[in-house]
């Protein structure tokens, strides 16, 4: 019977602890992104250029 290291273990929990905080910081900030460009795209429904704060 093999026995993991509770180093190893704790490593490896660390590490998805710190991806799932990556992964909702960039979620986060896609979002918000993401809303003010919906409402712009809606309201501008014929729009030619993306304003500024979007490039």
């Amino acid at each position: 019977m093999e026995f993991e290291n509770p180093e190893k273990k704790l490593l490896k929990s660390d590490l998805t602890a710190e991806i799932a905080k990556t992964l909702l910081r960039k979620r986060v900030i896609i979002e918000t992104v993401n809303d003010p460009l919906k409402i712009f795209l809606r309201l501008n429904r014929h729009a030619t250029e993306i304003p500024e704060i979007f490039n």
